[in-house]
């Protein structure tokens, strides 16, 4: 996992340099404990979702290699998707 994380942050080092700084916004997919939040279907289809999507958890969190600075949004969402 480290070579992604070096490419990326590679484009966050030019993106954060740039005059104007474009918006960098940061997603992560999380649910709270009770899981009433997602569908069953989904839990039956994505286990794993109970050990690594919950809120508060030490996976509900960006990487902090990502070194995200104040500015940068965090978007906790429901679905895969960031675009709808």
């Amino acid at each position: 996992m480290d070579e992604p994380i070096a490419n990326t942050l590679k484009i966050l080092r030019i993106a954060r340099n740039m005059n104007p700084k474009p918006q960098i916004i940061f997603t992560c997919i999380s649910y709270n404990a009770a899981f009433s939040d997602v569908s069953p279907v989904k839990l039956l289809k994505v286990p794993a979702l109970k050990e690594v999507a919950v809120e508060g958890s030490k996976w509900d969190k960006l990487d902090h290699r990502m070194e995200r600075q104040p500015d940068e949004t965090l978007i906790r969402k429901k679905k895969s998707s960031s675009f709808w």
